[in-house]
């Protein structure tokens, strides 16, 4: 009854069927593969959380710069500005003087 094409392997009792070993051997390797993945998935979070941590902890070389130098105003500068100021004030409230008077004087 044995056919001389077929591949059967008998076992010894107690020992299961050769489609049992396939399949443990099958689900063996299986669970290597999985446990595998979540080891490389866990290194590469870690390594991804590791390098945001680096990041943050970089100083910006460029937020530090001042993007406008301040001008330094001296005395004298800073007291000219002010006297230029009062004039521009004082022609501002003749000129609204003017034309107050010139409405009242229309009306």
């Amino acid at each position: 009854m044995s056919n001389p094409n077929s591949y059967y392997v008998r076992l010894p009792k107690g020992h299961g069927s050769f489609i049992d070993l396939v399949i443990k051997k099958n689900r063996n390797h299986a669970a290597e593969e999985i446990a595998g993945g979540r080891r490389i998935a866990r290194r590469l979070a870690e390594i991804e959380e590791k390098e945001i941590e680096k990041s943050l902890k970089k100083v910006d070389k460029k937020a530090n710069r001042v993007s406008i130098p301040v001008p330094k105003v001296t005395e004298a500068k800073q007291a000219e500005i002010l006297k230029k100021a009062e004039e521009e004030k004082r022609r501002q409230s003749r000129a609204a003087k003017e034309e107050e008077y010139e409405k009242m004087v229309l009306v």
